[in-house]
């Protein structure tokens, strides 16, 4: 099977990481925190995005970029605003959050508004005219669509957008991960079940294949964002 079209509107970034792109065409070593859950930390056998994100970066620019992997499995954005300051105090170019998807997945743990609340509450502190940031959307996954989950789901997508787009002063942008993974699937006709980690029975993580495939399309729209 070929690889998946990917249209700009959904993966380009609106403007320029100016930290990020100083980084890079600076001497020193660039340094990117990921701070999430499961997609961030990774799961079972399958290498997570940092890494693949990493490897790509420093092909395509020729030096040396590190992606230092903060995540941590079953969290949300509540439990991950210590984690999140801490990489603040790092001073890294880009801290990368990736968040929202166990907001749905576990719902039951968080009351209404929480997690919406914990990022606003996260992004305010850590969005600083000296590092970029970007945020990462749910993945397009069964677990996040079954009819039980849908509408929950779509309104975390929206109100993430709404959350980074109230904050146009910031070096702050958001990567669509789930309308990237949804037109593969709905346009491309990529099956769940290539999409998806066969292992998982509960069918919310990311297999191989579509994890290589987010973090190269991170990492086109990244460099295409610090030309």
């Amino acid at each position: 099977m070929s690889e998946p079209k990917t249209p700009a509107d959904v993966v380009r970034f609106p403007r320029e990481f100016p930290n990020l792109k100083h980084a890079i065409e600076s001497d020193v070593p660039v340094r990117i925190i990921a701070v999430g859950s499961s997609s961030t930390a990774g799961r079972e056998d399958i290498l997570p995005y940092p890494c693949w994100l990493q490897w790509a970066l420093r092909r395509t620019h020729g030096k040396m970029i590190d992606v230092i992997n903060r995540g941590v499995g079953g969290e949300e954005a509540p439990e991950e605003l210590q984690r999140l300051s801490q990489a603040a105090a790092e001073k890294p170019a880009m801290i990368i959050w990736q968040v929202g998807t166990n907001a749905i997945f576990h719902e039951e743990n968080y009351a209404g508004g929480q997690v919406a609340a914990a990022i606003e509450k996260g992004l305010d502190a850590i969005c600083t005219p000296d590092i970029d940031v970007l945020v990462m959307d749910l993945q397009y996954a069964p677990a996040l669509l079954w009819p039980e989950k849908r509408e929950a789901t779509l309104a975390m997508v929206e109100r993430i957008a709404e959350i980074v787009a109230a904050r146009p002063d910031k070096n702050l942008q958001l990567f669509r991960r789930f309308s990237l993974m949804q037109y593969w699937h709905e346009i491309d006709g990529i099956s769940f079940d290539r999409m998806t980690d066969p292992t998982d029975e509960a069918r919310l993580h990311q297999s191989e294949w579509s994890t290589r495939a987010v973090s190269l399309e991170l990492s086109h729209a990244l460099t295409e964002a610090v030309k």
